[in-house]
């Protein structure tokens, strides 16, 4: 029978705590310094025509609202629109609506501008706490002339790999 002296099981005992503090370490440097810098959301292609607009609206779900920019592409990729940088106000919510007129792409043969909306949201440094898409976009179609909205683009998953 092996008996057990205190030296072997004090040594144990180190070694493992040493291997719990180096983990504990090293996740903690990996959620600070890690993760996603910017969050973009893209949507799928939409259409509007003559008496016809596209709001974009950005809500905040961050106490410190990080920068966030919408985009509109034409079919070749090419901007369309732009709102510039922006924040959102704490818990707020931000449009940007772009009527037929001001959208700066060509009509097809149906009289339609095509084109695809993009929000991205930065990660706020200022934050260090906040959810990587720290801010939620949807896209409406509305009636330019009564305001009604006839159409609604489902949210996209945010992208964290561009």
């Amino acid at each position: 029978m092996t008996r057990l002296t205190p030296k072997p099981i004090l040594l144990t005992l180190a070694v493992a705590a040493l291997v719990v503090t180096a983990g504990i370490c090293s996740k903690g440097r990996a959620q600070t310094s890690g993760g996603p810098t910017s969050a973009r959301f893209a949507f799928q292609s939409l259409g509007i025509k003559a008496d016809e607009a596209v709001v974009v609206s950005v809500a905040s779900t961050s106490a410190i609202p990080p920068p966030c920019r919408i985009r509109l592409f034409d079919a070749d990729g090419t901007v369309a629109a732009d709102s510039g940088e922006f924040r959102v106000t704490s818990m707020g919510i931000v449009h940007f609506t772009v009527n037929f007129a001001k959208l700066n792409i060509s009509e097809n043969r149906q009289g339609r501008k095509q084109f695809h909306v993009v929000v991205t949201v930065q990660r706020n440094p200022d934050d260090p706490n906040a959810p990587p898409d720290p801010c939620r976009p949807g896209v409406e179609l509305v009636n330019a002339r009564t305001g009604h909205t006839f159409g609604i683009s489902d949210p996209p998953d945010p992208d964290f790999t561009f």
